[in-house]
């Protein structure tokens, strides 16, 4: 298994994690095609859904996920990051280097049913006053 399909089932194993999305936004997609059907020869390559680039040792990477919403998104992208800088600096002999996470899509969390008020009975509920009257 490669790392960055290493990479792509530990971010999925995150509480929090609903969905991984290819690494390029959907905008580049089509250029990425049209680039593969000018070019002959070539076919249009697979989305990337981890993008991982080397420097000498040093490991860049990049991920866009789906938040299922049980996770506020910063807290969310932070353990993301963490974990894939754990698991880069002990499963692997690459070090981390910068480690972007995106959150595409936030999933819709239930409501909580909130508590009726109280409604007051007939002897404590206020009662509609009248002005005094300015005679003098």
């Amino acid at each position: 298994m490669s790392t960055a399909d290493q990479l792509h089932r530990l971010v999925l194993s995150v509480p929090g994690v609903a969905a991984v999305y290819p690494a390029d936004p959907a905008w580049r997609a089509p250029m990425n095609r049209l680039g593969a059907v000018m070019a002959p020869g070539t076919s249009a390559p697979e989305p990337e859904l981890v993008r991982l680039r080397m420097d000498g040792s040093t490991a860049h990477v990049r991920i866009r996920v789906g938040a299922s919403g049980d996770v506020p998104a910063p807290e969310l992208a932070r353990r993301i990051a963490a974990e894939i800088r754990a698991t880069l600096g002990t499963e692997t002999e690459m070090e981390a280097g910068a480690i972007a996470v995106q959150i595409c899509s936030i999933a819709a969390v239930p409501s909580v049913p909130r508590k009726a008020e109280p409604t007051p009975s007939p002897a404590t509920a206020p009662t509609a006053t009248t002005r005094p009257s300015m005679q003098s």
